[in-house]
């Protein structure tokens, strides 16, 4: 797989995944959303003393079937739709 993404982009994504979501196994991989929102849930947790977790349920396949948040007041699991169109 070619990597299309710029030299910053590669930066930023290493500096990303080691620094704030504490993994150097991930070294160039792209940033998901998925992370960028668990690291928000993460840091606002530290700042405010909250009690907010965001978890993908997968399947045997490894495809991502759901997404559940949980917080004190709030709870809900929202499915993933499959989109035929690629980009």
């Amino acid at each position: 797989m070619i990597d299309e993404r710029s030299k910053a982009g590669q930066f930023i994504a290493k500096f990303f995944h080691e620094k704030i979501m504490k993994d150097t196994t991930a070294v160039n991989r792209p940033v998901e959303s998925y992370e960028i929102a668990v690291a928000g849930i993460t840091g606002l947790n530290k700042l405010l003393g909250w009690e907010m977790s965001l978890q993908k349920n997968a399947d045997e396949n490894g495809d991502v079937k759901s997404y559940y948040f949980s917080s004190r007041l709030l709870k809900f699991k929202s499915p993933v739709k499959k989109s035929t169109n690629n980009l």
